[in-house]
């Protein structure tokens, strides 16, 4: 609500992401990715927000809710604290300003470093390390001494992943694989959600919706670099040497980035003539009723196979 609230365009963008079936499974669990999938979209709409308005000041509480922010994500998942880099393009209007934005920054910075290093300290010596590869505790995994080694295949699993693994990753964002990743929904459900998806990123003839470039540029370089961090930690924390792909990797682990592909996208070429948010809002609660009812059924089915 607060995010819808809050993001100054492309509020029906947000609301059919929040609709996804993987999303709200995600969100209605005890995971951490309910707080870090709150947060993120929370934050890009305040940033935007904030890019959006003219003045360029900032208020003393969203810097506040700025740098709590980040010490949370980063004590869960440190790899998506680059989009928070979205406040650098707020415009300041005074020197004043810049200097706010600066320290703001540092300060933010700095504190989930040093967040990262007492929370997560293990975990980034685990991967660099050599271990148990965590699929399967009787073979080694990969770790990063081994991919200096052997820098053509650590980069040939890299790319096989990509060009195998995309379209599970995409299908999983949306929610192909719930309820323990073993309920899969039918194809068409994920064919018209990924269609309403495409839909509430264009623009509205009219509608004049202006984004700096350099927030897109900024965008694309967050979608690149995380998307790489997810894979990295993935390759050398979970992938057994001898895996001919990266294991572990699922799709809602790119949910939280999801809504700066729709600022990358943003643009004048294809374009709807009027809007479509209504309709778009119901054939999501549709979508998602006929999803409830697959989970339903297959859960049905397996509890009466035993």
């Amino acid at each position: 609500y607060l995010t819808i609230k809050i993001m100054p365009y492309k509020k029906i963008m947000l609301y059919v992401i929040g609709m996804l079936p993987m999303t709200l499974q995600q969100v209605m669990s005890y995971s951490y990715d309910s707080t870090l999938i709150d947060l993120s979209f929370l934050m890009f709409a305040i940033l935007m927000n904030q890019i959006a308005r003219e003045d360029g000041e900032i208020d003393k509480k969203i810097w506040v809710i700025f740098v709590v922010s980040m010490v949370i994500v980063a004590t869960i998942k440190f790899v998506y604290l680059p989009m928070w880099g979205l406040i650098l393009f707020v415009s300041s209007a005074t020197k004043k300003n810049k200097i706010k934005k600066c320290i703001g920054c540092a300060i933010g910075g700095i504190m989930s470093v040093g967040v990262i290093l007492l929370s997560k300290i293990g975990t980034i010596q685990a991967a660099v390390q050599t271990g148990s590869a965590a699929v399967d505790a009787t073979v080694e995994k990969v770790s990063l001494s081994y991919c200096l080694q052997n820098p053509k295949l650590s980069v040939e699993i890299v790319w096989r992943t990509l060009e195998r693994m995309s379209s599970d990753y995409l299908e999983q964002l949306v929610g192909t694989s719930l309820g323990r990743l073993n309920i899969s929904i039918p194809v068409i459900i994920l064919v018209a959600f990924v269609a309403i998806l495409f839909i509430s990123m264009l623009e509205v003839r009219n509608e004049n919706i202006y984004i700096p470039r350099t927030v897109r540029y900024w965008s694309v370089f967050c979608v690149l670099i995380i998307g790489g961090m997810v894979l990295a930690s993935m390759f050398l924390g979970w992938t057994p040497i001898g895996s001919n792909m990266i294991q572990g990797v699922q799709g809602r682990y790119f949910l939280p980035i999801l809504p700066l592909v729709g600022i990358i996208f943003n643009n004048r070429t294809i374009v709807l003539e009027k809007k479509v948010d209504n309709y778009l809002m119901t054939i999501c609660v549709f979508l998602n009723c006929y999803t409830l009812y697959f989970v339903m059924l297959s859960s049905v089915i397996k509890e009466a196979l035993g």
